[in-house]
């Protein structure tokens, strides 16, 4: 007992420690807040307990540092700006990308809902079930994601690198997909209604499944 009472009073010590070191803004503490979002990596790692803590702060963390869409976004012309993500952020997304969800009880999905994420590395990233809504993925790479049940409802992708994106019974309803290479993507049960697409939108070799949706092609 007084073991594991010390043991969760480092928890609790590192958690206070990353979290004062996320809130350090400007290029000046550009190390401190990586520190940060590692120290919070290991945690996760360390106490099951603490996993959807560490979920939850990341996405708020990559959602209060980029830019975001407007609430009726997409009935407005709100763009995001032509730019990759900062370090700090494709570092946050990295982590939460590479998190083992099934060693975890009361797996907390990443909320990037609305989130500026143009020319993410998001390579083989597990985001199974992330509220993807509205974000801009623009430029980024998918290839070998894991983007199963994910709300991807009028996300923009937009990305010539994406083949290989697992997008199994993902919410893809009115997502713009002008330009998007998702060649051999499983798109088995994803609901495409109203998604966008042109002649550039590459879907070769995908599989669908009898109740994928809106498939065009």
């Amino acid at each position: 007992m007084t073991v594991n009472a010390s043991q969760q009073g480092q928890y609790t010590d590192r958690f206070n420690k990353a979290i004062e070191q996320l809130d350090k803004s400007g290029a000046d503490h550009l190390q401190a807040r990586l520190g940060g979002i590692y120290a919070l990596e290991r945690l996760g790692k360390d106490s099951a307990r603490d996993q959807p803590v560490v979920t939850e702060v990341l996405s708020a963390f990559i959602r209060s540092t980029t830019s975001t869409r407007s609430a009726d976004w997409p009935s407005t012309a709100a763009k995001c700006p032509d730019k990759p993500v900062s370090t700090d952020v494709q570092a946050a997304l990295t982590v939460l990308g590479r998190r083992d969800a099934r060693n975890y009880e009361n797996d907390v999905r990443p909320d990037l809902n609305g989130a500026c994420l143009r020319q993410a590395s998001l390579q083989g990233a597990y985001l199974t079930g992330a509220n993807l809504s509205k974000a801009d993925l623009g430029g980024s790479d998918l290839s070998g994601a894991v983007l199963a049940l994910a709300d991807l409802r009028h996300t923009e992708f937009s990305s010539e690198n994406s083949p290989h994106t697992l997008l199994l019974h993902t919410i893809m309803y009115g997502a713009d997909l002008r330009g998007t290479k998702f060649t051999g993507a499983y798109l088995g049960g994803a609901d495409l209604t109203k998604s966008k697409h042109d002649a550039e939108t590459s879907v070769r070799g995908a599989i669908t499944s009898q109740d994928t949706k809106g498939e065009w092609w």
